[in-house]
């Protein structure tokens, strides 16, 4: 997706879903260099990231997830259906 500046993209998903690790990185020599910052997504943090994208190539994943996924979860679990509707109802009078 060609993201210029991940910290940025994801400094507001929740802790589960970006893991940050420090990693200290060495010369050839093998003298320090410096501590690297490294970011890891859980699975859901992926999906956030794709669904959150303004950018042609996340479109093909959003409309497959909206329009093939999520009706396809509910015509298989009525359940989920009705709590879908219930949560969407007390959204709206809020």
């Amino acid at each position: 997706m060609e993201i210029k500046n991940i910290s940025d993209a994801v400094t507001d998903f929740d802790k589960d879903e970006v893991y940050s690790f420090k990693l200290d990185t060495f010369n050839p020599d093998g003298s320090f260099n410096k501590q690297a910052n490294l970011l890891f997504l859980a699975e859901s943090g992926l999906y956030s990231l794709i669904m959150r994208s303004r950018k042609p190539v996340a479109k093909p994943f959003q409309r497959w997830v909206t329009k093939e996924v999520l009706p396809t979860i509910l015509d298989i679990l009525p359940i989920a259906k009705a709590r879908g509707f219930c949560f969407i109802e007390k959204s709206l009078k809020k």
